[in-house]
């Protein structure tokens, strides 16, 4: 599940309930928190998810700025898995000045699907930008990190998740974000362009190919703007993606939107599909493909058959020479066995009479 909440709450637990028995989600992306990441607020909000599904991992993400003892602190992620989900997270993370956060969790396969939860800021000049905006924060930490002080933040984010999305260990992606951008009417430097042009594709891909049909997602505008990018064989396991009424889950001005996945789909697609084009620029799927085919080798006992093999062919005897000469000799039993029942039957029967 995804959603823009523009303010975690000091209650939760009404939205969290509304979550939990309409939407029973595994993973949760939540843009703009909009909440100081204090030490003591990232303790409560963990314990929030895990009140309510007895588990919970997260991984929040914002900038360094202090806000010392306030509550309030624009912009803002999180990624969390909850439930037994939980289990199955390998790795956690975040940008460094808090535009992303992401999980890498093990599905079935084995793969590892990493979700990221993003949040591009909304388009702002300096002049406009307020002092504590996440606009006014971001373009704060790039001049620290030695940016020009020309640097346009929102520019900047796409080169950098696109930079960071090329050094992941893993293949499968799901990208849950508030673009702040129609991908019908895109920027000069637009985010889907960049997703494109690494191989992503929007998960909205498989209600409608047209996206001049999806509705508005943020009630102060006309268009959808919350996207959900997935690598192709996601794609391709994507069971639904809904886009909910306003006012469900959090009470925000965006919409939720959920995916549900097959899992097992995925694995198909890359064991079958995938990998008959497999080639040596694709890294990572040769990678793991030659994982997969030493986990089928060692699953099925492969090698040792293999040893054995050859150790009964050095001698003169295969595996399949043994079966042969087993079959032959059955068969010379069951002949004989015949040919006694055979002669039995064709000997004369003596009767033996009284004796007068």
């Amino acid at each position: 599940m995804y959603q823009n909440i523009y303010r975690y709450p000091d209650d939760p637990y009404t939205s969290l309930t509304d979550i939990k028995s309409k939407l029973a989600p595994d993973v949760i992306c939540l843009c703009e928190m909009s909440t100081n990441l204090t030490k003591q607020r990232r303790d409560k909000i963990w314990k929030d998810f895990k009140t309510g599904w007895d588990n919970a991992t997260l991984s929040l993400g914002h900038t360094p700025d202090n806000f010392m003892s306030k509550k309030y602190k624009p912009g803002g992620v999180g990624t969390i898995a909850v439930g037994p989900f939980t289990s199955r997270v390998i790795a956690k993370g975040r940008d460094d000045i808090g535009r992303w956060a992401w999980l890498s969790m093990s599905i079935p396969g084995p793969i590892t699907l990493t979700i990221v939860t993003i949040y591009r800021q909304c388009q702002m000049t300096l002049s406009t930008a307020g002092s504590i905006t996440y606009y006014i924060q971001l373009y704060r930490q790039h001049i620290l990190q030695g940016a020009s002080h020309t640097v346009n933040p929102r520019q900047k984010m796409v080169h950098d998740l696109t930079d960071f999305l090329a050094t992941l260990h893993d293949y499968q992606l799901i990208l849950t974000m508030d673009a702040n951008e129609d991908t019908t009417n895109r920027d000069p430097v637009s985010i889907f362009t960049a997703l494109e042009n690494i191989g992503l594709v929007s998960a909205y891909n498989i209600v409608d190919q047209s996206a001049t049909t999806l509705p508005q997602t943020y009630t102060r505008g006309s268009q959808c703007i919350d996207y959900i990018y997935v690598t192709q064989p996601i794609l391709n396991a994507i069971q639904s993606v809904t886009i909910h009424p306003f006012g469900l889950a959090f009470n925000s001005a965006h919409r939720p939107v959920t995916v549900q996945l097959k899992t097992g789909r995925i694995h198909h697609d890359l064991t079958r599909a995938q990998y008959r084009s497999i080639n040596t620029m694709h890294i990572k799927r040769v990678e793991a493909f030659n994982l997969y085919l030493h986990n089928k080798m060692h699953h099925h006992k492969l090698h040792d058959r293999i040893t054995t093999t050859r150790e009964q062919m050095a001698v003169g005897m295969s595996p399949e020479l043994e079966i042969w000469r087993g079959t032959e000799s059955i068969k010379k039993k069951t002949d004989m066995l015949q040919l006694r029942i055979k002669d039995s039957q064709e000997r004369p029967t003596t009767h033996h009479g009284p004796h007068h």
